[in-house]
Protein backbone atom coordinates (compact mmCIF):
# COMPACT_ATOMS: atom_id res chain seq x y z
CA UNK A 1 0.00 0.00 0.00
CA UNK A 2 1.15 3.72 -0.74
CA UNK A 3 2.24 5.93 1.98
CA UNK A 4 0.21 8.06 -0.01
CA UNK A 5 -3.62 6.66 -0.24
CA UNK A 6 -4.92 10.09 -2.20
CA UNK A 7 -2.19 8.59 -5.04
CA UNK A 8 -3.78 4.94 -5.29
CA UNK A 9 -6.93 6.61 -5.77
CA UNK A 10 -6.01 9.29 -8.48
CA UNK A 11 -4.24 6.39 -10.70
CA UNK A 12 -7.87 4.00 -10.08
CA UNK A 13 -9.95 7.20 -10.65
CA UNK A 14 -7.36 7.34 -14.28
CA UNK A 15 -7.79 3.63 -14.99
CA UNK A 16 -11.50 4.03 -14.29
CA UNK A 17 -11.70 6.87 -17.00
CA UNK A 18 -9.73 5.19 -19.49
CA UNK A 19 -11.52 1.98 -19.52
CA UNK A 20 -15.02 3.91 -19.52
CA UNK A 21 -12.89 5.76 -22.51
CA UNK A 22 -12.01 2.85 -24.78
CA UNK A 23 -16.00 1.99 -24.41
CA UNK A 24 -17.27 5.09 -25.94
CA UNK A 25 -17.09 4.03 -29.29
CA UNK A 26 -19.13 0.98 -29.50
CA UNK A 27 -21.76 3.27 -27.07
CA UNK A 28 -22.27 5.63 -29.78
CA UNK A 29 -22.06 2.97 -32.82
CA UNK A 30 -24.95 1.42 -30.64
CA UNK A 31 -27.20 5.00 -30.53
CA UNK A 32 -26.97 5.56 -33.75
CA UNK A 33 -27.87 1.95 -34.92
CA UNK A 34 -30.98 2.92 -32.94
CA UNK A 35 -31.20 6.60 -34.71
CA UNK A 36 -31.18 5.24 -38.04
CA UNK A 37 -33.56 2.71 -36.67
CA UNK A 38 -36.28 5.33 -36.41
CA UNK A 39 -37.18 6.16 -39.47
CA UNK A 40 -38.60 2.49 -40.05
CA UNK A 41 -39.63 1.79 -36.56
CA UNK A 42 -40.69 4.68 -34.78
CA UNK A 43 -40.69 2.28 -31.74
CA UNK A 44 -36.90 2.69 -31.72
CA UNK A 45 -37.32 5.79 -30.53
CA UNK A 46 -37.27 4.34 -26.78
CA UNK A 47 -34.03 2.83 -26.80
CA UNK A 48 -32.47 5.35 -28.43
CA UNK A 49 -33.72 7.75 -25.74
CA UNK A 50 -32.70 5.59 -23.00
CA UNK A 51 -28.72 4.79 -24.39
CA UNK A 52 -28.38 8.54 -25.31
CA UNK A 53 -29.48 9.15 -21.41
CA UNK A 54 -26.82 6.30 -20.10
CA UNK A 55 -24.30 8.29 -21.55
CA UNK A 56 -25.35 11.35 -21.31
CA UNK A 57 -25.12 10.51 -17.71
CA UNK A 58 -21.91 8.30 -17.70
CA UNK A 59 -19.87 10.42 -19.86
CA UNK A 60 -20.76 13.42 -17.56
CA UNK A 61 -19.53 11.29 -14.30
CA UNK A 62 -16.66 10.51 -16.14
CA UNK A 63 -15.54 14.16 -16.99
CA UNK A 64 -16.49 13.81 -20.87
CA UNK A 65 -18.48 17.10 -20.80
CA UNK A 66 -19.21 17.75 -24.65
CA UNK A 67 -20.02 14.42 -25.14
CA UNK A 68 -22.40 14.34 -22.01
CA UNK A 69 -24.39 17.61 -23.55
CA UNK A 70 -24.31 16.20 -26.83
CA UNK A 71 -25.91 12.85 -25.56
CA UNK A 72 -28.38 14.84 -23.35
CA UNK A 73 -29.63 16.88 -26.37
CA UNK A 74 -30.18 13.75 -28.32
CA UNK A 75 -32.10 12.05 -25.27
CA UNK A 76 -34.47 14.83 -25.12
CA UNK A 77 -34.73 14.79 -28.95
CA UNK A 78 -35.14 11.06 -29.08
CA UNK A 79 -39.10 11.20 -28.41
CA UNK A 80 -40.12 13.66 -31.25
CA UNK A 81 -38.01 14.74 -33.18
CA UNK A 82 -37.87 14.05 -37.15
CA UNK A 83 -34.71 11.72 -38.01
CA UNK A 84 -33.43 14.56 -40.03
CA UNK A 85 -32.74 16.45 -37.18
CA UNK A 86 -31.43 13.09 -34.91
CA UNK A 87 -28.80 12.37 -37.74
CA UNK A 88 -27.73 16.48 -37.00
CA UNK A 89 -27.81 15.34 -33.34
CA UNK A 90 -26.06 12.08 -33.87
CA UNK A 91 -23.66 14.12 -35.96
CA UNK A 92 -22.79 16.38 -32.97
CA UNK A 93 -22.61 13.12 -30.98
CA UNK A 94 -19.96 11.62 -32.87
CA UNK A 95 -17.90 14.62 -33.62
CA UNK A 96 -17.99 14.94 -29.77
CA UNK A 97 -16.48 11.42 -29.48
CA UNK A 98 -13.80 11.64 -31.69
CA UNK A 99 -11.62 14.33 -29.86
CA UNK A 100 -11.99 12.26 -26.73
Amino acid sequence: MSARPELDFHAFLRAQRSEYARGIPERVAQIARDAERVARDPSARVPLEHAAHALAGSSGTFGFMDLSRAARALELAAPHAPPEQLASLLHELERCRAHI
